[in-house]
C-alpha cells in the first residue's frame, strides 16, 4: 500500500510566525531545524511558550496537528517538516519492545506463558 508523503521547507524571517500547515493536518512528522542556519530558531504551540530551536536540531512528531504549530526565525533561517499519515498501528520504542508483543513470522499466534514470556 502506497503511503502519502507530506514534505515543506521553510524559509524564515522574523517578525512573522509560520503555520506548519494552513489547514488541520495530523501526520507523523519530522521537524528539521537547518544545520546551516546561522542562528536558532523558534517553535510554538497555538501562539504558546516559544522553543528555541539550535542549527541541525531534528525532533520526531507521532500523531501531531501540523496547523497547530507555528515557526520563525531571523532571515535566512530555514526549516524542513517531513511526513505521512499516522500508523494505526504503533509498534514500541526498542528499548520497551516486549517480546509477547512480537508478531509472529509465519502468522502464527504467539501465546504469551505464565511470566510474560513467549512460547
Amino acid at each position: 500500500m502506497a503511503a502519502n508523503v507530506y514534505m515543506k521547507s521553510f524559509t524564515l524571517g522574523l517578525p512573522q510566525w509560520a503555520k506548519l500547515s494552513a489547514i488541520p493536518l495530523v501526520i507523523d512528522a519530522t521537524i528539521i531545524a537547518s544545520s546551516k542556519n546561522p542562528n536558532p530558531i523558534n517553535l510554538r504551540v497555538v501562539g504558546g511558550i516559544t522553543t528555541s530551536w539550535q542549527p541541525g536540531a531534528t525532533v520526531w512528531l507521532p500523531g501531531v496537528d501540523l496547523a497547530r504549530i507555528e515557526i520563525n526565525g531571523p532571515t535566512g533561517n530555514a526549516a524542513l517538516v517531513v511526513g505521512m499519515a499516522p500508523r494505526t498501528k504503533r509498534r514500541a520504542a526498542p528499548q520497551t519492545f516486549m517480546f509477547a508483543q512480537a508478531e509472529p513470522e509465519q502468522g502464527e499466534p504467539v501465546e504469551p506463558e505464565p511470566g510474560g514470556g513467549t512460547k
